[in-house]
């Protein structure tokens, strides 16, 4: 046996003992088991083409009758391979990650942002404020002129007096109203049978003044009905 089967021979003695007794895992005793064996078998090909003259302790035990050396301690042995931990197969260093903010981070702050100036917004928003625009919402609404009007006629129809003070009464109103309100209102129900009524009055106050001596009372009305007649007329062109 070479000096270096006998190497490989003590490092899987030491590799089995180490397996043994729980030093190593059953996947590293086997690689390296594995590597040791490759490797005896590459040193005897290398060894069978190219031989090496043999040690002189080789020499002397190959020779009958002559022991090999020794010294004061004992007999020389050849050195016993010392068995370093295997760390398995080196992998690449992976490349180092990109520092920064990404799309997903970004959004985030955008986020947060407005939500605070929403909130900031709430804050400021001063008494005064508040108090105007509680103020604008209790405000009533302007009236209607037409629905006024509306309401005018049907009051004046109901009562049924129809005296130049009252006839005058109602003139002003409708004078207030505007062009507008007054072209708005006059088809209503309530205009049609106001003008009913007006033309109705007009004839009774005709009939009267026909008398050897009217009123001057009846005179005054016939002259209101005329007027109303003729500015409720003007709403129709």
């Amino acid at each position: 046996m070479s000096q270096g089967e006998q190497a490989v021979n003590d490092d899987l003695r030491a590799l089995g003992d180490a397996y043994r007794l729980g030093q190593i895992a059953r996947a590293e005793y086997r690689s390296r088991r594995r590597h040791l064996l490759s490797s005896a078998i590459v040193s005897d090909v290398e060894t069978a083409r190219n031989p090496i003259a043999a040690s002189p302790q080789a020499a002397a035990q190959s020779r009958p009758g002559r022991a090999a050396p020794q010294t004061a301690a004992g007999p020389v042995s050849a050195p016993r391979a010392t068995i370093r931990p295997y760390s398995g197969p080196s992998t690449p260093a992976s490349p180092p990650r990109k520092s920064g903010f990404g799309w997903l981070q970004i959004a985030g702050l955008v986020i947060v942002m407005v939500v605070l100036a929403g909130v900031g917004f709430a804050f400021l928003m001063t008494p005064s404020a508040k108090n105007a625009k509680s103020a604008s919402s209790q405000t009533p609404a302007a009236p209607d002129p037409a629905a006024a009007l509306d309401d005018a006629a049907t009051q004046f129809v109901d009562n049924g007096r129809w005296t130049a003070t009252d006839i005058e009464a109602f003139l002003r109103t409708w004078n207030a109203a505007g062009e507008v309100a007054r072209k708005d209102v006059i088809g209503r129900p309530s205009f049609v049978h106001l003008r009913e009524q007006l033309a109705y009055n007009i004839r009774v106050t005709k009939v009267l003044l026909d008398d050897a001596a009217p009123d001057s009372s009846k005179i005054e009305q016939a002259k209101a009905l005329d007027t109303m007649d003729q500015e409720l007329n003007k709403a129709l062109h």
